[in-house]
C-alpha cells in the first residue's frame, strides 16, 4: 500500500511524509508514528496450477493504526495557503508562513507555508528544505511585534506606566553607544501611542530603568525560549540570553524585539494570553489530546490595557491595513531588519504581523510573517497586515 496525501502541498508540511517503510520522517507523520503505525498480517498459501489459490490460512492478524484527528479545519487550510502564496508572488519575498487559532478553544485551525511541496510527487522535491513546517520551527526576531508583550512586564513592575508621557523627539536616541531611530519625529506620546505608533525611541525610555531579569521571565511565562510540546510536532526552542550578562543596550534591545529569537508559534501563542484576559493557555493541534495547565500571566486589568491599545494600533497606528469593514481588529506589525554576514542589513527585512477579530460567534487570531518581501513594500504594515485583512474577509464570505 502507497500513502495518499489528497491535500497536497496545502498540508504537507503540517502532515508530514513516510519513507518508503512507511515509517513517519516529519510533520504528525513522525511524531505520531507510533499511533498512526499498522502491522502486516501474515497468510499461508496453497496454490494450484490450474485454479489458483485454494487454500489459505491466517497465521497473523493485522493490525491497523490509530486514527489521528487534527483540530485543524481544510477550508481554513486552504484560504491561509492561498494568502500566504499570494503575498510570496507579490512582494517576490523568499517564503510566507501563517497560523489561525480559535481563540474559544485554543485550537490550531491552519498552519501552512509557501512555498511547499506536493508530497504525492516526490520526484520534483530537489530542495530539502520545503520539508520544514516553518511556522513551527523558523526562527527570527521579532521586531515590533514583542513590544505589547515588553508592555506586560512593565505594567507589571509598575501598573501606573500606561498613563505615562515619554518625548521621542528628534526621532531617535544615543543610548550606551548606539543609536536608535524612529520612523519620524513624533514628539511627545504616551505609552499606548507608543505601541500604536511603534515607537523604538519610546521603547528604549521606557524600558531603561527596568530589571532585565523581569522582561525574560515575562517572555519565558509567555512561551518565549521554551519548547511547545503539547503540540506535539516538532518545534524550536528559540532564543533568550541569559540576564546576569545582558548590558543596559542589550536589555532595551529586548524591548523592541531584537537580541531574542522567536517561531511565529511561539510569538502568536503569547498574544493568545492577552486575548484570553492575562492566562496562557496551550494550543491544541490533536482533538481530544491531553489537557496541559492553564496558567495566569499578568491580571486581566493589564491584559485589557494592552488589547485596547492593540486596538489603536490598527485604528491609529502602523497596522491601519488590516482593518476588516465593520469589525474591530486588534493587532501589532512588526518589521525586523535581517542579521546577515555579521550584521543587520537595511536592505533586508522580515515583515510580521499578528492579529485577531470575530467573525460571526468566532474569534480568530493569526500570526503572519512573510520572509525578506522584495517589492511593493518591505514592512509589517505594507505586507503582513493587508494578508489578515484578505483573509477574514475571505472567511466572511464562506
Amino acid at each position: 500500500f502507497k500513502r495518499n496525501y489528497p491535500q497536497g502541498e496545502i498540508f504537507s508540511q503540517l502532515i508530514g511524509l513516510t519513507n518508503y517503510k512507511n515509517e513517519g520522517v516529519n510533520g504528525i507523520e513522525f511524531a505520531l508514528d507510533e499511533t498512526l503505525k499498522a502491522e502486516n498480517g501474515h497468510q499461508k498459501n496453497i496454490y494450484s496450477r490450474k485454479l489458483g489459490i485454494i487454500q489459505n490460512t491466517i497465521i497473523k492478524e493485522p493490525i491497523n493504526g490509530s486514527a489521528v484527528n487534527l483540530t485543524v479545519d481544510s477550508k481554513m487550510q486552504f484560504i491561509l495557503f492561498d494568502k500566504l502564496k499570494k503575498a510570496v508572488e507579490f512582494h517576490n519575498a523568499e517564503s510566507a508562513s501563517g497560523i489561525m487559532i480559535d481563540l474559544d478553544s485554543n485550537e490550531i485551525l491552519a498552519m501552512a507555508n509557501f512555498p511547499s511541496f506536493d508530497p504525492n510527487n516526490r520526484k520534483k522535491l530537489n530542495n530539502m528544505e520545503l520539508l520544514n513546517n516553518n511556522s513551527a520551527i523558523e526562527l527570527f526576531e521579532p521586531g515590533s511585534t514583542v513590544k505589547p508583550l515588553a508592555l506586560s512586564a512593565l505594567l507589571k513592575n509598575n501598573p501606573k506606566l500606561i498613563e505615562s508621557a515619554v518625548n521621542t523627539s528628534p526621532g531617535w536616541i544615543e543610548f550606551e553607544g548606539y543609536r536608535t531611530e524612529d520612523a519620524r519625529d513624533y514628539g511627545t506620546l504616551s505609552a499606548e501611542e507608543i505601541i500604536a505608533k511603534s515607537s523604538n525611541v519610546g521603547m528604549v525610555k521606557l524600558c531603561a530603568g527596568l530589571d532585565p531579569n523581569q522582561i525574560l521571565r515575562t517572555y519565558y511565562s509567555l512561551g518565549l525560549g521554551k519548547y511547545m510540546n503539547e503540540i506535539f510536532i516538532s518545534t524550536r526552542e528559540g532564543y533568550l540570553p541569559e540576564y546576569k550578562n545582558l548590558s543596559l543596550r542589550e536589555k532595551v534591545s529586548l524591548c523592541y524585539g531584537y537580541g531574542l529569537q522567536t517561531t511565529l508559534v511561539q510569538l502568536t501563542s503569547a498574544y493568545s494570553t492577552i486575548f484570553s484576559d492575562g492566562v496562557y493557555r496551550p494550543f491544541k493541534l490533536i482533538k481530544n489530546s491531553s489537557k496541559f495547565e492553564e496558567e495566569r500571566i499578568f491580571s486581566k486589568e493589564s491584559a485589557d490595557q494592552i488589547k485596547k491599545i492593540l486596538y489603536k494600533a490598527i485604528k491609529n497606528g502602523t497596522g491601519f491595513r488590516a482593518t476588516v469593514k465593520n469589525h474591530d481588529v486588534f493587532g501589532k506589525t512588526g518589521t525586523a531588519r535581517i542579521f546577515k554576514n555579521q550584521k543587520y542589513n537595511t536592505d533586508l527585512h522580515n515583515a510580521l504581523f499578528i492579529g485577531m477579530t470575530k467573525v460571526e460567534d468566532k474569534e480568530f487570531l493569526i500570526g503572519l510573517f512573510v520572509k525578506n518581501p522584495q517589492i511593493n513594500g518591505e514592512g509589517g504594515g505594507d505586507v503582513a497586515a493587508p494578508i489578515f485583512s484578505e483573509i477574514i474577509e475571505t472567511i466572511q464570505k464562506l
